[in-house]
C-alpha cells in the first residue's frame, strides 16, 4: 500500500482517499485482534493516541492554511501514527523526525542550491506544493526498521 501511495502522491502530489479511507478500519481491526490476542492492551492505545497526536501536528499547519501540508498528508500520518504506535513512542518520533530530514534533503537543500545559484524565478515557478507522503513513508519505514536493532 506504501509504494502506490507514494508513488501516487510523486507523479499527481496528492494522497487518493481511495487507498488511504480503507485503511483505517482495517489497521483498527488488524491491531486490535493483535492487542486481544497478544494480551496488549496498552499497545493498542498507544497506536490511537499516535495516530490522533500526528492528526494534530500535521493536521495545525493544513488547518493554518500555510501550504505546507496538504489533506493527504495529514489523513496518512494518522494512519502511520496507528502503526509506529504499535511499536511505541521511540518509533513514532523516529519516524516523524526523520520524514522531515528527508524531505529537507530531498527538497529545501536543492531548491536553496537553485535559487542561490540560477534565478529564483525558476525555483519558485510551477508548482511550490512538497509531495511530502513518500517522506512520511519513508520516515515510518525506516523508523520502523531501526527499532528492531535498538
Amino acid at each position: 500500500m506504501s509504494v502506490p501511495l507514494a508513488a501516487n502522491d510523486l507523479a499527481e502530489r496528492r494522497l487518493p482517499n481511495r487507498l488511504i479511507f480503507p485503511t483505517y478500519p482495517t489497521l483498527l481491526i488488524l491491531f486490535g485482534v493483535a492487542a486481544v490476542v497478544e494480551h496488549q492492551p496498552a499497545a493498542f492505545v498507544r497506536s490511537l493516541v499516535a495516530m490522533l497526536a500526528l492528526l494534530v501536528f500535521y493536521g495545525a499547519p493544513y488547518l493554518a492554511r500555510t501550504g505546507l501540508i496538504s489533506g493527504g498528508d495529514v489523513k496518512l500520518s494518522g494512519l502511520l501514527g496507528l502503526a509506529m504506535g504499535w511499536a511505541g513512542w521511540r518509533v513514532v518520533l523516529t519516524g516523524t523526525f526523520l520524514c522531515w530530514v528527508l524531505a529537507l534533503a530531498c527538497w529545501v537543500v536543492p531548491a536553496v542550491l537553485l535559487a542561490t545559484f540560477r534565478s529564483a524565478d525558476r525555483v519558485t515557478s510551477g508548482s511550490s506544493s512538497v509531495p511530502l507522503g513518500p517522506f512520511l513513508i519513508g520516515g515510518a519505514l525506516i523508523a520502523v526498521f531501526l527499532n528492531s536493532w535498538l
